[in-house]
């Protein structure tokens, strides 16, 4: 796998942001964003520079610097002087790539200081300003104030794992569509989203308040939520519901880890199609009363959950296109 001296010190996020990188540079970036939190931290100030914008002059400046880059690169690529000059181009691409930067973020934040940040197909690590932290799942949303540290408010919609700093006097508040989840420092995840009217709370430790979001009431209708507590708001619920967490995968959307008590291959699979949004698993088979499963496993991919179920149930898997066909023969 290619490597680079210093990942900050090339155009690869650029084309990156662009979608012009190969599948081995994906990888190296990947790579490079779990190494560290801060690398993390850097790639979404980063990605926000690139996303964050609908001015005109802004994008100019924007093509302008890839302009420039592209120019870098033909340079970098002359045999004759690249290995002299690798390091010496580089650093004055990102030098420019960061002085471009902060023109963008101060022209546009100054009219505008809602930061807006989208998953879309991926999970995505985020360090708010406050060192909280917050995971993304696929399709999901975050915005919220450039000055967030004075007030910890946030809007949210998708789902998402939240692992909020302890500030007893600047509480952190989510809102959602139809409800406000109030905290000090906690662990919990949220399901909102945005096709449903319920919002779904699990905290993990800590206490969560969970209330209605309703335009235009008075009433006071809230939860106390602790730790192994799932609270779920719906629009026309009187009061949110509270009642002990029922679902061991609440979180595999983010761990990879699947606990299975029994667990039919039909529900399986309506899990795994939940989890991964890419996956098209059918069951070919109405046969499936034995086909149950029990344990703890953890899957990083759907390949890795199939091999699992071809060992311990003995199932055949074939792929029809996008389709993945599971064929059983009773178990």
């Amino acid at each position: 796998m290619k490597e680079f001296l210093n990942i900050k010190e090339t155009d690869v996020f650029i084309r990156y942001f662009a979608r012009e990188t190969s599948a081995e540079e994906d990888d190296v970036v990947l790579s490079w964003l779990e190494a560290s939190p801060e690398n993390m931290s850097y790639f979404n100030q980063l990605k926000l520079l690139w996303e964050d914008t609908n001015d005109n002059n802004v994008l100019n400046q924007k093509f302008d610097t890839l302009a420039s880059l592209n120019k870098f690169k033909d340079e970098m690529n002359r045999p004759q002087r690249r290995s002299v000059h690798l390091f010496r181009w580089s650093s004055l691409a990102a030098s420019l790539l960061l002085l471009v930067g902060l023109s963008i973020y101060f022209l546009h934040h100054n009219n505008n200081k809602e930061i807006n940040i989208v998953s879309n197909k991926k999970i995505l690590k985020i360090t708010l300003p406050d060192s909280s932290t917050v995971w993304l799942n696929r399709n999901s949303q975050i915005s919220y104030n450039k000055e967030f540290n004075k007030k910890r408010s946030l809007k949210f919609s998708g789902e998402g794992y939240f692992e909020v700093k302890p500030n007893p006097s600047n509480p952190f508040e989510i809102t959602t569509r139809t409800a406000k989840i109030t905290v000090l420092g906690t662990k919990f995840n949220v399901n909102a989203l945005p096709d449903h009217s319920t919002t779904e709370v699990v905290v993990v430790s800590g206490k969560v308040l969970l209330s209605q979001q309703i335009k235009g009431s008075t009433k006071k209708n809230d939860i106390i939520l602790s730790s192994g507590e799932k609270g779920i708001e719906r629009n026309n619920a009187e009061i949110p519901q509270k009642m002990l967490v029922d679902d061991p995968n609440y979180l595999s959307w983010k761990t990879h880890e699947f606990i299975f008590n029994n667990t039919n291959i039909k529900d399986i699979v309506a899990i795994i199609n939940n989890i991964y949004d890419n996956a098209h698993i059918e069951l070919e088979t109405e046969n499936t009363e034995n086909c149950n499963l029990s344990g703890k496993f953890n899957c990083q991919s759907i390949n890795d959950i199939l091999d699992m179920l071809r060992i311990v149930l003995n199932i055949r898997v074939e792929k029809k296109g996008e389709n993945i066909i599971i064929k059983s023969a009773g178990c």
